[in-house]
C-alpha cells in the first residue's frame, strides 16, 4: 500500500468521526411543547395568584403578593439545582421527572381550589405552588 492510498483511508476515517449530524432527535418536538406548556401555564397562572389568594383565600393585597413573589423567586432559584440534576441523569430525564412533579402541582392547585376539598384554606395553595416551584426547576 502506498502513503498516498494511506493519506485516503485516513481522511475517510477522519471525515466520519467529524461529521456533523443533521436534523434533531424525533422526541425533541416532545421536549419543546413540554417546555411550552408548562412556560404557558406558569406564566397564566403568575398573573392570576394574587388574586385568587386575595378575592378566593381571602388575603390582604401586601400577603398575597408576597406569597407570589417569593413563589417565582423559588422558581427561578431552584433551576440552579434542576440544572445540577440534569448534569448528572441527562436533559430527557431531568424534564420527564420534573413534568410530573409540575404536574402533581398544578393537581393540588386544582384539587384545593374546590370548596368540599379544602378552599379556602392558605395551605392547599401554598403546598401547590411550592411543589410547582420545584417542579419547574427542571423546566424552565
Amino acid at each position: 500500500m502506498n502513503t498516498n492510498e494511506n493519506n485516503n483511508s485516513d481522511k475517510q476515517i477522519n471525515s466520519k468521526e467529524n461529521e456533523i449530524p443533521k436534523g434533531y432527535p424525533k422526541h425533541i418536538i416532545l421536549i419543546y411543547l413540554n417546555v411550552f406548556f408548562s412556560s404557558f401555564s406558569s406564566f397564566s397562572y403568575d398573573g392570576v395568584v394574587s388574586l385568587y389568594l386575595k378575592q378566593f383565600i381571602g388575603l390582604n393585597e401586601d400577603t398575597a403578593t408576597s406569597i407570589k413573589h417569593a413563589f417565582s423567586m423559588l422558581a427561578l432559584f431552584l433551576t440552579v439545582i434542576g440544572t445540577i440534576i440534569d448534569g448528572y441523569i441527562g436533559m430527557y430525564y431531568t424534564i420527564v421527572s420534573f413534568s410530573c412533579i409540575y404536574f402533581l402541582g398544578e393537581f393540588i392547585l386544582f384539587l384545593t381550589s374546590i370548596g368540599p376539598l379544602g378552599a379556602p384554606n392558605v395551605w392547599g395553595p401554598a403546598i401547590a405552588l411550592i411543589v410547582l416551584s420545584i417542579g419547574s426547576a427542571g423546566i424552565i
